[in-house]
């Protein structure tokens, strides 16, 4: 296979422009998350920041392509390849892949490539655009290769992911100011939080305490605790933080992947989501196993000693069969001792169930929450 087809539509560049719409054909078709047009070319086709996108190409079985990437459309094109039309910005263009130079660059035996691929590399930012164009090898056609028509991607609201905390008794804050929305907990609503390494968030101040009770919970700061116990990113896991906002309702996640215990205790994976109306799941995964060594805590609190509730409740069994409607301010938590720690339950085992299920909080308005788990 030779170059030829490149060299001819590169020549054709070179004069002048007509205005011009490419469509899609038989031979040569490309859509980016199924958006195929018409209108042609295809403009602003949206793929979310940090969000798993498709590109398709379809043609010809087993036949070789090249793609072409520009900064955006040309206001007019040009006529190449047998009055065929190219509507990349000719001034920003370059070749992306080239498959008359290799072979991975070939559509399968139905005719088909398919290109997983996701908006988040350094400077991908909301609102940025990019361009493409494909010309696949066409024995058929006059000038032996079919032009896709051209496919402009505008970068829309995604998932943008932010490195949590990674020492020992440490966190990080967290600012929503570039997003645009706050979070509202409790009475409160905040533009900023911070995510402690030992499982916990927090709102307003932080602290690297890394053994949890319940006067704490209910004095300090606003906190959702998570899984709150003595955990060590720095040896072990990650923590991160997620802003999405491909649904219509932001959210705000923030995970702990397979982060140690201190002391190379068990490794933990668990989560939380928030989202903008103040929504809160707190989520154990089916692999977060009960911690040996140390006292967990998770629930909800708005600090301060405000709470009308000063004692832990079971959040499973219990609030799966009878969900928990508080007054204004009502911290809704569940302490998980050890047998190095004073249980809940005095006297009596507090292992911690919660592996596998979900603690729901959903914010009804005036500092309360309708709390269930499952």
């Amino acid at each position: 296979m030779n170059r030829a087809f490149i060299v001819c539509l590169c020549t054709a560049l070179l004069g002048g422009g007509v205005f011009a719409q490419q469509p899609n054909g038989p031979n040569a078709t490309q859509t980016i998350n199924g958006q195929s047009g018409p209108p042609y070319p295809i403009t602003n086709a949206p793929v979310p920041l940090g969000v798993p996108s498709l590109g398709l190409l379809q043609g010809l079985p087993n036949a070789p392509f090249v793609t072409f990437e520009a900064a955006g459309l040309a206001p007019s094109g040009w006529t190449v390849l047998g009055n065929q039309l190219f509507d990349l910005d000719w001034a920003t263009t370059t070749i992306l892949v080239d498959g008359i130079s290799s072979p991975a660059y070939t559509l399968d035996g139905t005719g088909q490539f398919q290109v997983p691929f996701q908006a988040d590399a350094p400077g991908a930012t909301v609102g940025a655009t990019r361009a493409f164009q494909t010309g696949i090898i066409d024995p058929t056609a006059p000038a032996g290769a079919s032009l896709t028509a051209a496919t402009e991607i505008q970068i829309v609201p995604g998932i943008t992911t932010i490195a949590g905390p990674v020492g020992d008794d440490t966190s990080a804050l967290v600012t929503l100011t570039p997003f645009g929305f706050t979070l509202p907990f409790y009475n409160n609503t905040y533009s900023q939080f911070n995510v402690a390494s030992n499982g916990f968030v927090s709102f307003n101040s932080t602290t690297t305490d890394f053994t949890s009770t319940p006067t704490e919970m209910l004095s300090q700061m606003p906190r959702i605790s998570l899984f709150w116990c003595d955990l060590s990113p720095n040896t072990g896991g990650l923590i991160s933080i997620q802003v999405d906002e491909s649904t219509p309702i932001q959210v705000v996640r923030v995970i702990y992947d397979n982060v140690p215990e201190f002391g190379a205790g068990p490794n933990h994976t668990f989560s939380m989501d928030i989202d903008v109306l103040g929504n809160i799941n707190i989520i154990s995964s089916a692999f977060n196993p009960p911690p040996p060594t140390f006292a967990v805590l998770t629930g909800i609190s708005p600090g301060g000693n405000q709470s009308g509730v000063t004692s832990c409740m079971d959040i499973f069994p219990t609030l799966s069969g009878a969900p928990f409607a508080g007054a204004t301010n009502d911290a809704v938590f569940e302490w998980f001792g050890t047998s190095a720690a004073t249980y809940y339950t005095a006297a009596a085992a507090n292992p911690y169930d919660l592996t596998g299920r979900t603690f729901s909080a959903t914010n009804i308005g005036a500092g309360q929450y309708f709390c269930t788990s499952y």
